[in-house]
């Protein structure tokens, strides 16, 4: 009888035992998706970096609109960087909210009508090459999607 009165106690720190473990176990798997977390945005922050250092080199170069301004919703609006003396630059093209047409016209600005350009886009989706001329005559930019955007680097080779 007397091992029956000390089991109670015993049963009673077991489960507190559980629950502190419990607990503990709940904490660990909270700090397990927080780090996941944390990975996923330092991975994001890395791809985020490359592509801003593809870019950063002309943010100060010649600027030219290659939309008609607009502060609707319903248009395309899309500007180019590029460094004439390098002959490299940018180019970013934003279908807005409520934008119907899925193509748009690009036409780009700056190049020399005779060179061969590199047109590389960011997702690896739309690379190219095409002469100054034709590239300033235009070439169709396709985004499926509203609320989406074009950013390619251009390049003479």
């Amino acid at each position: 009888e007397s091992v029956s009165a000390v089991q109670p106690e015993k049963i009673r720190r077991i489960e507190i035992n559980k629950v502190e473990m419990s607990l503990n176990f709940s904490i660990f798997i909270l700090f397990l998706l927080i780090l996941n977390s944390c990975n996923f945005f330092i991975k994001f922050y890395h791809i985020f970096l490359k592509k801003y250092r593809q870019i950063s080199n002309y943010l100060f170069a010649d600027y030219y609109p290659v939309t008609e301004y607009s502060r609707g919703e319903e248009n395309w609006m899309g500007w180019e960087f590029f460094d004439k003396q390098n002959q490299k630059g940018y180019v970013q093209l934003f279908r807005q909210d409520n934008c119907q047409e899925d193509t748009y016209k690009l036409k780009l600005k700056g190049l020399d009508d005779n060179a061969t350009y590199l047109v590389k886009d960011f997702d690896g989706i739309n690379t190219f090459t095409k002469t100054g001329k034709e590239l300033k005559d235009g070439v169709l930019v396709k985004l499926e999607n509203v609320r989406s955007a074009y950013i390619a680097t251009i390049e003479k080779i």
